[in-house]
């Protein structure tokens, strides 16, 4: 069930749309092959802002359940590939941020 968000500021945002369909297939790629989500339980959105943010120009939030088969490590793992690609595709630096939800405070449907 992992969701991730990649807020894109103007100025990051690439004159080829194709690089962000590359993005999100390979987030969604990281998700299932490194947190071991299954693939139709994935969900990540590349969310465009209307103005510069304060800080970075990319952030990317991840939300996920947290479990043995993702300790800090294998975290650690997830966020260097995501940040490698937003680094290639949109030749800027992310700022990353994961947040590993216990399943007894994480509710979902769909």
């Amino acid at each position: 069930m992992p969701i991730v968000k990649v807020f894109i500021g103007p100025g990051s945002m690439p004159r080829d749309p194709a690089a962000i369909d590359a993005l999100v297939a390979r987030v969604a790629g990281h998700c299932a092959a490194t947190l071991k989500a299954r693939p139709e339980l994935v969900q990540v959105m590349a969310v465009p802002l209307l103005a510069e943010p304060y800080g970075a120009g990319v952030h990317v939030e991840a939300n996920f359940r947290e479990g043995p088969s993702r300790p800090a490590e294998v975290v650690q793992h997830f966020m260097d590939a995501i940040d490698g690609d937003v680094r290639a595709l949109l030749r800027v630096q992310p700022r990353i941020r994961c947040f590993a939800e216990a399943p007894c405070r994480l509710f979902a449907r769909n």
